[in-house]
């Protein structure tokens, strides 16, 4: 199969495959943000088998589509910073592609930058909590604080099922080979 082909195909099939992940919620935020099961895990290894510029076009294109699903939408910006910029940056992954990746071998790179890819999911998150729904949170505590904590309370257990999840299928979606 040509490698442009291969790739669209795996691109869709990860939106796909994330969008029915993602509608599997094990818990869900009283004011946006879900723990879903293993929501994170295709974007996270698309961006793993493909790269970095792979990954963040396919996290791009989940987070547009994401927001025709169930949107909550109050400015332009926060669009912007919860939908497309943050599931992108799961694209991120994309830091972590080389060969021991793709030969289904746990290595730091790859686990390295899954993490980083969460974190800079999270910081979106966060940065938009801070700005846009600031006067939802608890009034005792800064607003950046309680951004952080309302976020992490989602976003590090997903990031943690992901990498889990990850860890166990490296080696079985290596033996199909990206040529």
């Amino acid at each position: 199969m040509n490698k442009n082909l291969r790739f669209m195909v795996e691109g869709a099939i990860t939106l796909a495959l994330t969008a029915v992940l993602n509608s599997i919620v094990i818990f869900k935020m009283p004011r946006g943000g879900s723990i879903s099961l293993a929501g994170y895990v295709p974007i996270l290894l698309f961006g793993l088998r493909w790269g970095l510029k792979p990954g963040l076009i396919v996290g791009l294109l989940y987070g547009v589509l994401d927001s025709f699903v169930d949107p909550y939408i109050i400015h332009p910006i926060q669009y912007i910073f919860d939908y497309p910029l943050a599931y992108m940056a799961l694209g991120l992954s994309g830091l972590g592609f080389n060969n021991d990746t793709l030969n289904g071998k746990i290595n730091f790179k790859m686990i390295a930058s899954c993490v980083l890819a969460v974190l800079v999911r999270g910081a979106f998150a966060v940065i938009s909590g801070y700005v846009f729904f600031k006067d939802t949170l608890p009034k005792d505590i800064p607003a950046l604080l309680g951004s952080f904590l309302y976020n992490v309370t989602y976003i590090v257990p997903n990031g943690i099922i992901a990498i889990v999840v990850i860890l166990l299928l490296i080696k079985p979606v290596s033996k199909v080979r990206r040529k």
